[in-house]
């Protein structure tokens, strides 16, 4: 070239290989410090600022093996131990949100990870649960019986009266006729006994009532008849010259 009167020096982000040609820009991965010959490509785990200099990528962030135009947010599902390495995938029963350096073990009280790509673990749906300790969460597990799973996949025990199957999201106050001992299930009452809503154990028949039938409710007796035993199926009428006109009673009135 002619007509000029110094030297220049070549620009940050160009190369001059040539002193007799126009600066050459570099290639987009490469950098260039002001008066370089030539473009130097940035190393593994390194990527080219807008300046023209190379910079490590912080952590949780790649380069896919280097010669990068930019450091790469480390995708879900993979891990990134380091910035100049390709991202690995979680193995079963881990997890990795956006960014991770390290996949994480799928613990979580109530959550799942049955899909290892995604930017989230899901919570456990209800009627299932994850227990505390769980070392293998790819998915949640059935509510147990005697517990309700509707509060995040965490199963809460059945109140005392109250009983669930497995599987299912609220426990049920235990039956009129029934006991509910053991709270994952009930039984029904036999006959001479008795239960009403939410009950632990069967009742002995009252006086003044009977129960005939299993799975039910005491009885009063009808004005005109009376009971005064427990346990019993039947009520009995009042003797010729006795009478009572109130149901429920053990006895008759001259």
């Amino acid at each position: 070239m002619t007509g000029w009167t110094s030297c220049l020096s070549c620009p940050l982000g160009y190369e001059c290989p040539n002193k007799n040609a126009l600066p050459v820009l570099i290639p987009i991965n490469e950098r260039a410090t002001q008066s370089s010959t030539a473009g130097t490509a940035c190393a593994a785990g390194q990527a080219r600022t807008s300046g023209g200099t190379c910079v490590s990528c912080p952590s949780g962030y790649t380069t896919y093996g280097g010669n990068s135009i930019r450091c790469t947010p480390c995708p879900p599902g993979h891990e990134c131990t380091s910035s100049s390495a390709t991202p690995a995938k979680c193995t079963n029963n881990e997890y990795a949100y956006w960014m991770q350096e390290r996949c994480k073990t799928c613990t979580d009280p109530g959550y799942q990870c049955m899909y290892r790509d995604r930017n989230y673990i899901e919570p456990c749906p209800h009627g299932t649960y994850n227990p505390v300790g769980n070392t293998n969460t790819l998915m949640c597990v059935p509510c147990p019986a005697g517990y309700s799973c509707h509060q995040k996949g965490v199963a809460t025990v059945c109140a005392n009266g109250y009983y669930s199957l497995l599987g299912e999201i609220h426990c049920h106050s235990c039956p009129v006729g029934a006991q509910c001992p053991t709270k994952s299930g009930y039984t029904l009452c036999t006959s001479g006994q008795y239960s009403d809503y939410g009950s632990t154990a069967c009742a002995a028949c009252p006086v003044g009532h009977f129960c005939p039938e299993i799975g039910q409710n005491k009885q009063p007796c009808a004005p005109g008849t009376y009971q005064d035993g427990t346990s019993q199926l039947y009520c009995k009428i009042c003797a010729l010259g006795y009478y009572n006109i109130l149901e429920g009673q053990s006895s008759c009135t001259i």
